[in-house]
């Protein structure tokens, strides 16, 4: 065998592990970029709840981790090879030139001009979602995200109210049994109904607690 047969050889029986790792580096930096819109977008539907307080233009909280998501999106978009959807654009555009010559023609332009950026960010923000749920996966995320937050949200609200509204009597029964009321026998019967609810607030934060800190580890 001469020597180029063995340079050849020993060519093909070297590893390429430096194209090996950066095939798999570009893979990863792909998937994180794929990652972050549905990160972002993620706690802007888990977050929707936050519109208040409100900003100018009706502006919220929330609209903040939407803005994010969009740029998220958008720079996905750009940096990937997914075909980008944006269903009734066409009608929308229509829809949007209306609004214009309406709001300019209208009596309160700049009141107009407003819900049309409204618009705007919210039409943004559908195609975002919508390009997004193209991957099932993706799309479950979004769907779970938005089922389990709906009802920790729910189940904070309830005991929430239950802590307002047995503060409230906490506070009503102790000025009552500073005055002379307070020497009642149904005074005693309202002091053992008000500690009996505050042991049903915290046997009840027992499952909320589950749900929202142990169920979603599982």
């Amino acid at each position: 065998m001469s020597s180029v047969d063995l340079a050849g050889a020993r060519g093909l029986l070297r590893p390429a592990k430096p194209r090996a790792a950066l095939r798999l580096g570009d893979r990863l930096n792909v998937l994180d970029r794929a990652r972050t819109p549905v990160v972002f977008a993620a706690a802007a539907v888990a977050l929707l709840p936050l519109l208040r307080p409100g900003g100018p233009g009706a502006t919220a909280p929330v609209d903040l981790l939407i803005a994010f998501a969009l740029a998220a999106c958008v720079f996905w978009g750009v940096n990937s090879e997914e075909r980008w959807h944006f269903p009734y654009a066409f009608a929308m555009f229509l829809f949007l030139g209306g609004g214009v010559v309406g709001a300019l023609a209208g009596p309160v332009p700049v009141a107009g001009i407003t819900a049309l950026i409204q618009d705007v960010f919210l039409l943004t923000w559908c195609w975002a979602v919508l390009n997004i749920c193209i991957s099932t996966s993706n799309m479950r995320i979004l769907l779970r995200t938005w089922a389990y937050s709906s009802i920790v949200w729910a189940l904070l609200f309830l005991h929430t109210t239950h802590i307002i509204t047995d503060w409230g009597d906490t506070i009503v029964l102790w000025f009552l049994m500073r005055t002379d009321l307070g020497w009642e026998g149904r005074r005693l019967v309202d002091t053992d109904e008000n500690s009996m609810y505050w042991r049903y607030v915290w046997l009840l934060w027992i499952p909320v607690y589950l749900m929202i800190y142990w169920i979603p580890r599982l």
